[in-house]
Order: structure tokens, then sequence, then C-alpha cells
């Protein structure tokens, strides 16, 4: 499998319910107490110091973390196959979590991942869910981009150049489908302190773990060399 690799940043095109326990008795017979639900683990949602987001228990004995790309077809298979498979296995039962830390490998990449994380934090997985479900239904529009908006990626005006990427390749309309309308979208996309979070995140990917492609994995704190499969993370 080929992994995306790493491009110049600003030059690449850029979350337990238990029932009452209650015991009825007459002088005939005894209720048993109903049984405890059993917690579910994808539901509790935690984001980290540095800004990423976080499924599951946090104290799992495995805490898997994924670098992701919204541009990459291979993140988009992972999310659709293996993540559901993740949550099932290990994730609703505590025993791991999955947190994601974005990885963006061109300008593309960087605005939508701007958007995923545009609302409130509890609701970041269904938007991330949407961006990568819905790929190759806006990917398409990265042609549309037009050479004002290549010409601000150039002078390294990543706020301007997300906005025009984000007009230009209509993603206006799947931002509103995600839950995030028009001025919402823009305020995030001119928000400084999301844009350090993820240029921090994509620093860390290469400094600390060696990371330059997409999807990958870190168990543990370790780098899951070669690992770009739900059955070889598995």
């Amino acid at each position: 499998m080929k992994i995306r690799q790493i491009k110049p940043f600003l030059t690449a095109l850029a979350f337990i319910a238990i029932a009452p326990a209650c015991t009825a008795q007459t002088q005939t017979n005894t209720q048993s107490a109903p049984k405890a639900e059993a917690a579910d683990w994808t539901r509790t949602i935690t984001v980290s110091d540095d800004g990423a987001h976080i499924m599951g228990n946090p104290d799992a004995k495995y805490k898997v973390a994924e670098y992701v790309s919204y541009t990459c077809s291979h993140c988009s298979t992972f999310e659709m196959e293996g993540t559901p498979q993740l949550k099932s296995e290990f994730i609703a039962d505590g025993t791991a979590s999955l947190e994601m830390r974005n990885l963006p490998l061109n300008a593309v990449d960087l605005t939508v991942a701007v958007l995923a994380r545009c609302g409130p934090s509890d609701s970041f997985f269904e938007r991330h869910n949407f961006w990568l479900k819905m790929r190759k239904s806006w990917i398409r529009f990265a042609n549309d981009i037009t050479p004002e908006t290549e010409a601000l990626m150039k002078a390294g005006d990543e706020h301007a150049m997300m906005l025009g990427i984000y007009n230009d390749m209509r993603l206006r309309r799947y931002a509103a489908r995600s839950g995030v309308r028009g001025a919402e979208a823009e305020r995030c996309l001119a928000d400084k302190d999301t844009l350090a979070t993820l240029n921090a995140m994509r620093i860390r990917a290469g400094g600390e773990f060696g990371i330059s492609g997409t999807p990958s994995f870190v168990v543990n704190d370790e780098t899951a060399k070669g690992v770009h499969t739900y059955k070889s993370l598995k």
C-alpha cells in the first residue's frame, strides 16, 4: 500500500449507566434484579492537552492514536471499514481508546481539518466521519481552485488561502451538512489557535514519531511501524 507522503506544509496543494437494583419480594416468589447495562465507552469524548480528540476509556490498556489526512483515500477506507471494528471490538468495552491526530498533507487537508474541528468537541467524531465518508464527493472540486487562491498558498497567507479553498471548492454546503453553518465556518477558518494546534500536531508527528504518511498509528506512545490497516493494527 502506498502511503501519502508529506509535502511542504504551506506550498503543497499546498465518550456506567447502572439500572436500579430493585428486588420485589413476596411470600411466594422473588424477582431477580435487572442486570446492569454494560458501559459503552464510544460515547466518552475527551480532548488531550495538545488538542486531539479522544474516544473511549481514558484509562484504557491500549491508547491508540491515528494520524489522519482528509484527502487521503486510505484514511477514508480505514474510517469506513477499520474504525467500526475497532470501536466494537476494543473501544466500546474500554479496552482501547482512539485519539485522532491531524496530519495535514496539503492546503486542502488543512482547510478540511479546520472545518472538522469547528463545533462542539463531543460531536467531533461525527464531523470527522462525515468528511472522510464524503471525500470522493468534495475532493473533485480541487480542480476548481483559482489562480488567486494558489497565489495565496505561495504567499503563505494561510487564513486567506483556506477561505479561498472553502469558497472555490464549494465546501460551504458540505460544512453545513456536517452541522457547521457559514458564519461559524468562516470564524473557524480565521482562528489562529486552531491553526497553531494543527501545526504542532504536524511537527510532533515527524519529530517525535517519525511519521510522514497517513493513516499511521501510535500505540501507547510507540509508533506502529508498517501498520496502515485494521488487520495489521489488530
